[in-house]
């Protein structure tokens, strides 16, 4: 290097403390700054920023690639920091070593890239400014710093720098180490000892001829290492290393009984059974010695054989039974789901109070199951090499439906629903159209949402091993497919309601979404991905919601395993919510957790796990400490359904078996006391769930046969049978009702109507026929009305009647009537008093309802109906007002065109009328109430709060009409509409009626009183216009006006 002295310029920028003995073998520790000779001083390499931030190592005399840095480094002192300036010519292999430096420590950074001529001109070696460097050379200056010094004997030579009789000498030293940590337990330490050995061993056998004497010899002493290593990975828990080594060694000796003991044991626990077994009967055939210890493993063997079996029983039970358990839930509008092999029922409770058979009034809507497969859309086609798979995978992809849906060449298995729960009525979708039919959509598919999330995850497959490909093919369908989940709570933001589905996947995964729908259009629903989070458990079986704050709660877990877990969640109405503080309540692996549920006794809370036949309740105080768990056995027999009510536990068992549990907690311990309820079902049958309605009077249980002889070939059958329970008396029920609705007690009314058919009597016995009618509040006028129609459809059925102690229907409609259009018109008057100013809406509206009052006064239905005091003044006091008021000009009627002047027109006809308002209706959308048929104007509702119909106090279902048909209907508000058969069909006396079918309804509104002739209404409005009701004395009296 002597020439190139005047290519090299040093400054000295720290002094060294120490000169150094530089030699052939001696090991420098520096660090080093490169810059670009330039304006700018680009820094291009520094050591403290690469990688693990440690200084670089160079040995002298080992021809090191840039040989101008052994010249620098030698010219320096320990310590020292100096500047080099050097030349371009000494470090053209510069950006070579420096792409050298950077792939080390940035594996996955960059890719490998060729480095021959032609690459080097078209594509470079991956940096810009190591290319630049390549294509205009230019000198370099490097900052040095020798932090230490190692002279030859000092350190432990890399095997690089060893020749072949140090790498002789060094092998039996790294094995004896090994052995060393090996007795010691540090299997990794001994592994990386034996791996360098054998490392050595192998570039010695390089250097030979393949089975020659010297080779043979090498690899002789390399085997025994090789089954040490072995035996190491196999301790490490690397089974598929172990028997890679184990075969290498019964390669070249094909008795070694260790190899063969060993790799059995890595097959066992590899899950490779039939290659375990015959390296074990090898092991059992080469040495007699070793019996007793081979069959022990093969008793392992055995064991674990069934424990997998059960295993995937119970993972499989989830796919292909566990549908039929706990198969049928009921929504807050009683409708009752049923979970079924070919798809969903459901079945509205719908109360028919003119039905004279003695059959449930209900009706039933078929939902098929979605056709969407997961294995269609994890971007790898199993058919592609399903062919070479092993045949245990081949078995196992064919049972798994979710692998094997689109699988060509075998027969197209139709997917089963797992489990199906209602979401609370804000929530739900269905769409009642123009006809009137109810329709369910499929408007959110959380699966296909997930995998989207999921695709970016995937790792690039085409090239693995059909082994590796397969395990990759089920990892995507494991990380999408859900095997459980259940809905939140609803709760409202930015005036939309919320709720959040919980789904529980494999491997113990739970993903969270948030599903929110606009009250302005019900039919688009809208999700939002609010986090993962892993639980400590395996695969989950189970989930269930319980809320303990507005915006959080508690996920209960279930696996397959039998183990609980429960999370709190909180945070639902941010954009990501929190789940911390998992608290494992079961970590006995024992059945699989078929149902949880969670409810409050007093000031405990009690967990309540189903696990086959059993029931296991954990107490847990207010602090969150289990202060008592019991386990409770129901016979023997397996569980399909639970219900709780008021420290009652109802359980119900797969042959019909229905059993009440009673609860109760003294200091933290639970008492249970069982009572069995029995119930009448036919033999053959078997259960899957059961649903209870709000009043605990009717239990529906869903049953199929499990006998051929019960089922006919190629049709299949679901029953739901009803069970009334004899100790509830629905019509005292009814009259005890003091919550101010009817919402919760339509199943007493439909239970009344259903006995009083089948006994053929009358549903008002029981009730005081000397009743003050004058003084009831509108809620007991509301009772007494259903009473009086359910009076009048089981007439026909009794068959001696001595008696009728109830007023008729049509009067307490009309009572009904009059307590809800004063209550409105008194809402409406204090509107008005308060400054507000009314819709022409309501103005129209509160005129036709004060002319029905007039009407109801002039007609004598206060006489008829045997009221007093209380109507009249509540009657008078309306009027007096409205008499002080002044009205827009009335519309007109969209059929006859006439000027629309009361609850019907004038000459009469059928048209429809909101029953909250007395508004025509003409176009959709509107509302109608699925009980008695009432319908309601949409702006109606605008003043209230809720939907409910007046009458039934149930939520009333909105009825829209498709914007194509909408936009068709062109009308003239200003114009007569009067249809050019009005006058014919007048004539011809035609009757509209309400058709009804168990599926479809079609509704066509008429008068449910006798129409009166012409002049008769003309003399009645006569006198209504001429009524004055200034008099308020109590001997106040209107003559009656014949029909």
């Amino acid at each position: 290097m002597s020439e190139d002295k005047e290519f090299i310029v040093k400054h000295i920028l720290h002094a060294g403390r120490a000169p150094i003995d530089f030699k052939d073998g001696t090991k420098i520790f520096f660090h080093f700054q490169t810059k670009l000779c330039d304006k700018t001083q680009t820094i291009i390499d520094d050591s403290r920023k690469l990688g693990k931030k440690e200084p670089m190592q160079l040995v002298l005399g080992k021809k090191f690639k840039l040989e101008v840095w052994e010249a620098i480094l030698q010219k320096m002192a320990l310590g020292e920091v100096a500047q080099f300036t050097v030349d371009k010519s000494l470090v053209m292999e510069y950006p070579f070593v420096s792409k050298t430096l950077r792939d080390i420590n940035n594996p996955n950074k960059h890719k490998h890239v060729h480095t021959c001529s032609m690459t080097l001109q078209t594509e470079g070696i991956g940096y810009d400014d190591l290319n630049m460097l390549i294509k205009k050379p230019q000198n370099l200056e490097f900052i040095m710093e020798i932090v230490n010094v190692e002279q030859p004997g000092q350190y432990e030579k890399e095997t690089w720098q060893m020749d072949t009789e140090e790498r002789i000498e060094m092998i039996p030293k790294l094995k004896a180490e090994g052995n060393e940590e090996y007795h010691k337990k540090d299997y990794k330490k001994a592994g990386e000892l034996y791996a360098k050995a054998i490392g050595l061993l192998d570039q010695l056998m390089l250097k030979e001829k393949p089975h020659d004497v010297e080779w043979s010899q090498l690899n002789q002493q390399r085997l025994p290492i090789l089954l040490n290593f072995a035996q190491c990975k196999l301790n490490e828990g690397d089974y598929y290393a172990t028997i890679t080594h184990c075969t290498e060694v019964l390669k070249y000796d094909k008795d070694n009984v260790k190899a063969y003991f060993r790799r059995a044991k890595a097959h066992i626990e590899a899950w490779d059974p039939k290659e375990a077994r015959a390296d074990l009967e090898k092991v059992m055939e080469l040495d007699k010695s070793l019996i007793a210890l081979a069959n022990k493993e093969l008793t392992r063997l055995e064991a674990l054989q069934k424990s997998k079996d059960l295993h995937d029983k119970k993972k499989l039970e989830k796919l292909f039974m566990g549908y039929t358990n706990f198969a049928c839930t009921l929504s807050d509008d009683d409708r009752v789901v049923i979970l079924s092999e070919i798809g969903l029922y459901v079945v509205a409770i719908k109360p028919n109070l003119d039905n004279s058979f003695t059959e449930l009034s209900c009706q039933k809507t078929f939902i098929p199951i979605s056709k969407y497969s997961i294995c269609d859309n994890v971007e790898l086609d199993l058919n592609t090499f399903v062919h070479e798979l092993p045949r245990e995978s081949i078995y196992e992809s064919i049972a798994r439906i979710e692998l094997s849906s689109n699988m060509n060449g075998t027969a197209l298995v139709e997917p089963l629903a797992l489990t199906a729960i209602w979401s609370n009525s804000d929530i739900y979708m269905r769409y009642v159209n123009e006809s009137e039919m109810t329709e369910y959509r499929i408007v959110l598919n959380i699966t296909e949402e997930i995998l989207k999330r999921k695709k970016s995850d995937f790792i690039y497959s085409n090239r693995f091993p059909v082994i590796q490909k397969y395990i990759e093919f089920k990892n995507r369908v494991d990380s999408v497919a859900p095997v459980a989940f259940c809905w939140s709570h609803t709760y409202n933001v930015d005036n939309h309601a919320n709720t959040v589905i919980f789904a529980g996947h494999l491997h113990g995964f739970i993903s969270i979404w948030k599903v929110f729908c606009s009250h302005t259009n019900s039919k688009e629903l809208e999700c939002a991905f609010l986090g993962e989070y892993k639980t400590t458990l395996g695969d989950i079986s189970c989930v269930h919601w319980y809320k303990t704050q507005e915006f959080g709660g508690a996920l209960c877990v279930g696996d397959i395993d039998g183990r609980i877990a429960i999370l709190q969640i909180i945070d639902l109405d941010k954009s990501q919510c929190v789940c911390d503080n998992e608290v494992q309540f079961c970590q006995d692996k024992d059945h699989m957790v078929d149902k949880l549920t969670l409810f409050n006794i007093n000031e405990y809370t009690v967990l309540v796990a189903v696990k086959q036949c059993y029931l296991f309740f954990y107490v847990i105080n207010g602090s969150g400490s289990v202060t008592d768990f019991s386990v409770h056995s129901v016979e023997n027999l397996y569980i399909t359904g639970i219900s709780y009510y008021d420290k009652k536990l109802q359980v119900l068992t797969f042959t019909g078996s229905f059993k009440e549990l009673t609860l109760s907690i003294h200091y933290g311990k639970i008492s249970i006391e069982e009572k069995v309820i029995p119930l009448k079902i036919e033999p053959g049958f078997r259960t899957h769930g059961f649903i209870v309605t709000k009043q605990r009077i009717l239990t529906g249980i869903f049953l199929s046969p499990y006998k051929l002889t019960n089922s006919i070939k190629g049709k299949q059958f679901v029953y739901f049978n009803l069970f009334y329970d004899s100790n509830i008396n629905p019509l005292q029920k009814l009259m005890d009702n003091e919550s101010g609705t009817l919402a919760k007690h339509w199943d007493c009314i439909e239970t009344l109507r259903l006995l009083c058919l089948k006994e053929q009597r009358f549903p008002w016995l029981g009730i005081d026929p000397l009743m003050d009618y004058d003084s009831l509040s509108l809620h007991k006028l509301k009772v007494m009305r259903i009473i009086a129609k359910l009076s009048e459809t089981v007439f026909v059925a009794v068959k001696e009647v001595r008696n009728y102690d109830i007023k008729p229907f049509i009067l307490l409609q009309y009572l009904v009537d009059i307590k809800l259009i004063v209550e409105r018109l008194v809402y409406l008057f204090d509107l008005m008093y308060s400054g507000k100013k009314l819709s022409p809406f309501q103005l129209t509206s509160m005129e036709l309802q004060v002319f029905f009052l007039k009407e109801i006064v002039v007609s004598g239905i206060l006489l008829r109906a045997e009221v007093g005091k209380h109507f009249i003044e509540e009657i008078t006091k309306v009027l007096q007002v409205a008499n002080e008021l002044t009205f827009p000009d009335m519309i007109r009627c969209r059929l006859c065109g006439e000027k629309l002047i009361g609850a019907t027109c004038l000459p009469p006809h059928s048209d429809a009328r909101c029953c909250l308002t007395m508004h025509p209706i003409f176009l959709m959308p509107t509302y109608k109430c699925y009980i008695c048929g009432s319908l309601a104007h949409h702006e109606a509702f605008l003043e209230r709060k809720d939907t409910s119909c007046p009458y039934c106090d149930i939520p009333m279902q909105k009825i829209s009409i498709e914007p194509s048909i909408k936009n068709a209907i062109k009308l003239d508000s200003d114009k007569d509409v009067k249809s050019p058969c009005f006058t014919d069909c007048l004539t011809d006396g035609v009757d509209y009626e309400e058709l009804e079918d168990n599926d479809i309804e079609v509704l066509f509104v008429s008068d449910d009183e006798v129409e009166e002739e012409g002049e008769a209404l003309i003399d009645v409005y006569s006198r209504i216009s001429k009524l004055n009701l200034d008099d308020t004395s109590d001997n106040w009296h209107v003559e009656p006006v014949s029909n």
